[in-house]
């Protein structure tokens, strides 16, 4: 069976779990290149908890015990549905933890198609070297936040529940960057922190820390850009890539993410729906896109590995100790971002 297209021309492209499926494969087997695609993108990459064959057999033997198998074999033989039924039923939670995890089936470092944990082989530069796009949205927690959340501990247990191998000294790392409301014991907006806290591990720090080594150590372009229309909700975008969108932002994302497939570009053909626009980015350095309402784009903007003399350095400190740099420019709403040092950054506007 054929479907076409250019064998030459593939970009591998993935959401959510999709785009963890989409880093995963590009640090597959150490990077290793078998020339299977030539691009990806990646939205709302997430970067769930990775634990080794030993850290997780007690899964294994609990899930058998869950469907009354003695072996894998009793397993393979059951039929669809009632393996299904027992695994919607498997709800443990992680040890360390009081509750169970939103999602509890996660890859497991098996040292050959995942030899190491993500970020050490993206620190290590093991990764496929192709254009990138990855991208992230504003709230990417908070559609997963249970609403009930409204005091520091349920805040606090939330989180542990999803990352139990968070310490203390952890703790005080979040803690110094997101204070949370002034009353520990009651206050509906421990949710909105709990939120912001999952959205950053799990979503908006992995997008940042890959952006970032794809463009220090890599000799592909690569870009990134965080979308802030609407609620800006976990892969909200998705609207606008597959869909018609009538609004600027979402008319300019479609364009944006079909010029990248089409020329490994964005801008190449995005910006030709703007033709009072001519928005120019460095390739060296990862070039970071906002996407906001009613908007327009940046015009002739370069990044550089310094400051340049049109970005006003605003003091912006992420919770790891970057900084970040960007240009405010009236009814301007795609702003060009670059986080010099990558990793995690937190916005406090």
């Amino acid at each position: 069976m054929q479907f076409g297209g250019n064998p030459d021309h593939c970009t591998l492209g993935g959401c959510s779990a999709g785009a963890s499926s989409v880093v995963l494969q590009l640090t597959a087997y150490g990077g290793k290149d078998e020339n299977l695609f030539h691009a990806a993108v990646a939205e709302s990459q997430a970067f769930p908890p990775i634990r080794d064959v030993a850290e997780m057999q007690w899964t294994y033997d609990a899930l058998l015990q869950k469907t009354g198998c003695k072996d894998l074999v009793c397993m393979q033989q059951l039929d669809a549905v009632t393996f299904q039924s027992a695994v919607r039923r498997f709800k443990p939670p992680f040890p360390g933890g009081r509750g169970p995890p939103l999602f509890f089936w996660n890859p497991t470092l098996d040292f050959e198609f995942i030899k190491d944990y993500t970020y050490n082989e993206i620190k290590a530069g093991h990764f496929v070297d192709v254009p990138t796009l990855f991208g992230d949205t504003t709230n990417e927690g908070l559609g997963f936040t249970p609403t009930n959340i409204n005091t520091l501990q349920r805040a606090e247990q939330f989180i542990t529940d999803q990352f139990p191998n968070l310490n203390e000294s952890d703790y005080k790392r979040i803690r110094s960057v997101w204070h949370g409301p002034d009353n520990p014991n009651y206050d509906p907006r421990w949710r909105n922190t709990a939120s912001d806290i999952y959205g950053h591990i799990r979503y908006i720090c992995p997008g940042l820390n890959i952006s970032h080594a794809y463009a220090a150590s890599g000799t592909a372009p690569s870009w990134k850009y965080r979308w802030n229309v609407g609620k800006a909700l976990h892969v909200e975008e998705l609207n606008s890539i597959w869909h018609n969108g009538s609004d600027a932002a979402s008319v300019f994302m479609q364009s944006y993410v079909v010029s990248f497939i089409r020329s490994y570009n964005p801008n190449r053909y995005a910006i030709s729906i703007f033709p009072n626009s001519r928005a120019k980015y460095d390739t060296y350095f990862v070039s970071h896109l906002l996407f906001r309402n009613m908007l327009t784009l940046y015009p002739h903007l370069k990044v550089s590995s310094q400051v340049p003399p049109a970005f006003g350095k605003r003091g912006y400190l992420s919770d790891l100790g970057h900084v970040r740099w960007w240009k405010w420019e009236t009814h301007a709403t795609f702003q060009q971002q670059h986080s010099r040092n990558g990793g995690c950054a937190t916005r406090r506007a």
